[in-house]
């Protein structure tokens, strides 16, 4: 069995509530594939099968590392009166490779307006995943910049980033689109004592996680498979620089502070390079 200790041991080290609650997320998880297993010791072999399970799952190779490194540690809690089997477990249980989790792909506007519009079945579920959608191609949010978000982040036009990547912040304007949806979910966002997150699920803030699974949901269902949370991101810059405006301003925008890391995600086309080219007109 699951040594209670440990995961309380385990809980407590965490250095941030997003940290303990990714942590409790991967330990119920575990917890129940584990409890119906015929499987007595917390061993390399029990975590081996464990690893094979989340691979057959529709899940990022971030979360399935996440889930394998918690695990490791209650394995060797449980198992420090046996340091060769913490040993094992060390040297034999490793991460998946990355998948390509930032697949360079940007959705036409058509799509995404497609994409807005199936979440409207006015229910608050389909107004919080409208609003997290517009959040994410109205203002090129990365994932871990919209759950971050308070209530108090959103002044009714611009949205305050705060410690993003870098640790930096910044301040995004919100088209009127975005604008609308967001004060849409806010009217009819559920209170829950004590919770600040702008965009909430039943027990509290929305974790990465949660926002995945959303963003998976939802394109899914419109038939497009293999896109991430960060194709809206891509999508934002592109749709951006096609419409002109110039890469200092974009880079700003996105919290790049290097031009350089905006370009990889400016996905125009070949053609529109050639028209561009012919734009210069000689005689």
């Amino acid at each position: 069995m699951i040594d209670p200790h440990a995961v309380e041991d385990i809980l407590n080290g965490c250095n941030s509530p997003n940290t303990r609650r990714l942590y409790e997320h991967c330990i119920k998880e575990f917890k129940a594939w584990y409890e119906t297993t015929e499987r007595q010791e917390l061993n390399t072999s029990t975590i081996m099968a464990y690893r094979a399970k989340l691979t057959q799952k529709d899940i990022s190779s971030s979360l399935i590392n996440s889930s394998l490194m918690v695990v490791k540690r209650l394995a060797s809690y449980q198992n420090q009166d046996n340091p060769m089997m913490v040993w094992s477990i060390d040297r034999n249980i490793k991460g998946i490779p990355q998948r390509q989790i930032k697949p360079r792909k940007a959705l036409t506007l058509d799509q995404v307006r497609a994409l807005l519009l199936s979440c409207h079945n006015e229910t608050v579920k389909g107004y919080r995943d409208e609003a997290i959608l517009a959040g994410m191609f109205g203002a090129g949010l990365r994932r871990g910049e919209v759950v971050k978000l308070d209530l108090t982040d959103f002044d009714g036009m611009d949205l305050l980033i705060r410690q993003s990547k870098g640790r930096k912040s910044r301040s995004v304007p919100l088209p009127d689109w975005a604008i609308r949806r967001l004060n849409a979910w806010l009217g009819v966002r559920p209170h829950i004592d004590g919770e600040k997150g702008m965009f909430t699920v039943s027990n509290g803030r929305m974790t990465s996680g949660n926002l995945y699974a959303v963003f998976r949901k939802r394109t899914q269902a419109m038939g497009w498979r293999g896109l991430h949370p960060h194709n809206a991101r891509t999508t934002y810059i592109t749709h951006l620089l096609k419409l002109k405006n110039d890469i200092a301003i974009v880079a700003r925008l996105v919290g790049h502070s290097d031009v350089q890391t905006t370009t990889i995600y400016d996905l125009r086309s070949e053609e529109e390079l050639r028209l561009a080219v012919n734009s210069f007109l000689l005689d």
